[in-house]
């Protein structure tokens, strides 16, 4: 059993390359980023279009400035309930710039992404 760790934004690294950062609700035009690392991601993506290990695509993230296109693999998938998917995908030949949007990413671990909602009462 591998120790928990000690931030709860953090997840264990088992056998991966890089320490996961987990985000919350930074949307995409795949799905909302669950988690990034140097050498991928993990997505949660709802709708028709089917996704199969092996594939390959292109992640787009625009927020704040950063404007990153990450062509990536799909190295696995987890059915999540009806049109709803959980898929790892894994980084493929990035440029240092593109790295360090990654790196700048993960550095925001923890930062609540998703939109703000105001109700004037």
């Amino acid at each position: 059993m591998s120790p928990q760790p000690s931030d709860p934004n953090q997840t264990p690294m088992g056998s991966r390359r890089h320490r996961r950062h987990r985000l919350r609700g930074l949307d995409t035009p795949f799905g909302v980023i669950l988690d990034v690392s140097e050498s991928g991601a993990c997505v949660f993506h709802k709708g028709s279009a089917q996704v199969n290990t092996g594939d390959e695509l292109v992640l787009q993230v625009r927020h704040a400035g950063l404007e990153l296109d990450l062509p990536a693999r799909v190295v696995r998938t987890q059915k999540l309930g009806l049109k709803r998917l959980e898929v790892g995908i894994e980084f493929m030949s990035l440029s240092e710039n593109q790295l360090a949007g990654v790196r700048a990413l993960a550095a925001a671990e923890g930062v609540d992404f998703s939109p703000s909602v105001w109700i004037a009462a």
